[in-house]
């Protein structure tokens, strides 16, 4: 069909050669299919395309081009689409940042039964971007997109239940949604999880368990996490003492901008637990 020109055929045999069904991935022939698909009208070609555009899938990367094909295709319905242009809108890739137009890509795509979108507008709703600050209306929207499954959205939703941001505080309930978001690979969510188990907020408190859960963050990438695991590990809190794994952990979380952590490597240093950083040309 796709041979025949049919653009839906079109586009999914793109989705197919960037998904590597059937084979290895070709991100340059999916990229082909997905402009032919676009230039016969296809919607969501046109989305697929602009996610190719701004990653430099298949070709070079160029985000005022991602953007303005995101553009054409939220002009035609694609909520995806909408969403993504809302998130270049408030971030300004590719386009003047507008944070205003950003929220209202959010609500409407949100609007049209989108979860990313949703977790989006109560982000706007919780910060103040592009809207008035409300944290009970980025409650609201936080508990639609995390009751349709989304990690980012229970990790948000768990966050303003753990400390009462447009929602009556409840710990318990905090936990439990740390805990869907961390079954989903939320990072920071283990992270959190790992905090209240520290601290016996709505669990009993277990330094074991929160040290398994700061381990569990770090490796999936949370800076925090990092730094928290490596504190668990100088000083034995919940696992056994190691000077030199926490270090280790320490200094990704340093490398990744964390200054509580290189303020702890500083300190370690002047201890002598482990060596002075090698002198650089800045230091001669």
């Amino acid at each position: 069909a796709a041979g025949l020109g049919h653009a839906g055929a079109m586009n999914r045999l793109g989705e197919c050669l960037s998904q590597g069904m059937g084979g290895a991935a070709d991100e340059k022939g999916a990229a082909d299919w997905f402009r032919k698909a676009a230039a016969a009208g296809h919607a969501r070609a046109m989305y697929n395309l602009g996610v190719c555009h701004l990653n430099g899938l298949g070709m070079a990367a160029d985000e005022r081009k991602a953007t303005d094909w995101y553009r054409r295709s939220a002009a035609l319905g694609d909520v995806m689409a909408l969403n993504d242009l809302g998130v270049c809108l408030q971030l300004g890739t590719g386009v003047d940042k507008d944070e205003r137009a950003a929220a209202g890509c959010f609500r409407r795509a949100a609007d049209r039964g989108v979860p990313l979108a949703m977790n989006n507008l109560g982000f706007c709703h919780a910060n103040g971007v592009g809207v008035a600050k409300d944290e009970k209306e980025a409650v609201v929207w936080y508990r639609k997109a995390a009751g349709l499954g989304n990690g980012p959205a229970m990790h948000n939703l768990g966050v303003c239940l753990l400390h009462g941001h447009g929602v009556e505080k409840d710990e318990k309930a905090a936990v439990g949604w740390f805990r869907q978001a961390a079954g989903r690979g939320m990072p920071e969510a283990a992270g959190n999880l790992g905090f209240c188990h520290h601290r016996g907020l709505g669990v009993e408190k277990d330094e074991k368990e929160a040290a398994g859960w700061y381990r569990k963050g770090a490796e999936l990438g949370d800076v925090s996490s990092m730094h928290d695991f490596g504190l668990c590990l100088l000083d034995g809190i919940g696992v056994a003492r190691d000077d030199k794994e926490a270090a280790a952990w320490l200094r990704k979380a340093a490398d990744n901008g964390h200054e509580k952590a290189r303020d702890l490597l500083s300190r370690m240093a002047k201890e002598g637990l482990i060596p002075p950083p090698a002198a650089g040309p800045s230091d001669r």
